[in-house]
């Protein structure tokens, strides 16, 4: 085997063992999201309690499969603990026009519900203080 042949077979094993690295990373990942318990009830009860005093707040009364995926993916990805949720809910009871304190054009006010605040683009608006006051 001459050098060069050397550094090209090295080269292809670095590549198929850095191929092999991301996948397993990958698999890790995912396995690890596959075992974290969401607090649905608490996250829903949490939402309600805080919807139950804005008079433009729709209540969440059901946990449909869509919702729980979108609740998952937030809490997982985004939210981490209860106390995030807290916090990211007093944000959104802190914006005039997310907690229906704002009359919009057609004299017509927010309505807020819970698959608003935890879809992905909308969770980002929230925080990066799209909504907030000026």
């Amino acid at each position: 085997m001459t050098t060069t042949q050397g550094i090209e077979l090295l080269i292809e094993i670095r590549d198929l063992l850095k191929g092999l690295h991301e996948r397993f990373c990958v698999k890790e990942k995912i396995e690890t999201k596959k075992k974290i318990d969401v607090p649905y009830k608490e996250l829903v009860n949490l939402y309600n309690e805080m919807a139950s005093n804005l008079s433009s707040a729709t209540m969440a009364t059901s946990q449909t499969g869509n919702r729980k995926t979108k609740l998952r993916a937030r809490y997982i990805d985004d939210i981490y603990t209860i106390d995030n949720w807290k916090r990211y809910l007093k944000k959104i009871q802190s914006s005039k026009f997310l907690s229906g304190r704002v009359e919009q054009r057609n004299r017509r006010t927010f309505k807020l519900t819970l698959d608003f605040i935890i879809r992905k683009q909308r969770y980002i608006d929230i925080i990066e203080g799209k909504y907030d006051d000026e």
